[in-house]
């Protein structure tokens, strides 16, 4: 008799983990994979032309910044045409004419297919020092900041 009711429980427990399992398959199919692409626009007093600063976040933990000249927010970032940073990153900039100066801790390649009239000045900065200091300065310095606190006030 004990070795029935413990068959019977074992395999309610199996039935029960099959099931959950079925259910959380289905969900993650249904859903697939799933992305934000948040944006900020930015152009030049001068110049109409627009570029757009985006952060790329998947996942719990997965993102990453980078510089466009598409206005999409559906559209993942192409190393090919953007100029993509491999994680996320804090970046100041400013005009100066018609240069687009960027400071961040890493430094992306730039593509030669990154279609702007602009010309993009990337500088890396030392990561613990110098984002200590930019933080601090940045306005009276004359730049502006991207990252993902530039959301989180909206």
């Amino acid at each position: 008799m004990e070795k029935t009711l413990i068959s019977i429980s074992k395999n309610r427990i199996y039935t029960l983990l099959f099931f959950w399992l079925a259910v959380i398959i289905m969900f993650l199919v249904a859903c697939g994979p799933t992305y934000l692409i948040e944006s900020h626009e930015i152009h030049a007093p001068h110049n109409p032309e627009k570029l757009y600063l985006k952060l790329y976040s998947w996942g719990f933990s997965g993102s990453l910044t980078y510089i466009s000249t598409s206005s999409s927010t559906t559209k993942k970032p192409n190393k090919k045409i953007d100029i993509v940073y491999s994680s996320e990153q804090t970046l100041f900039y400013r005009f100066r004419g018609d240069t687009l100066e960027v400071l961040s801790s890493g430094k992306p390649h730039v593509p030669e297919k990154f279609n702007s009239s602009y010309i993009v000045k990337i500088s890396p900065y030392d990561s613990a020092g110098g984002s200590f200091y930019l933080n601090e300065h940045y306005t009276s310095l004359g730049y502006q900041r991207f990252g993902y606190e530039t959301f989180e006030d909206q």
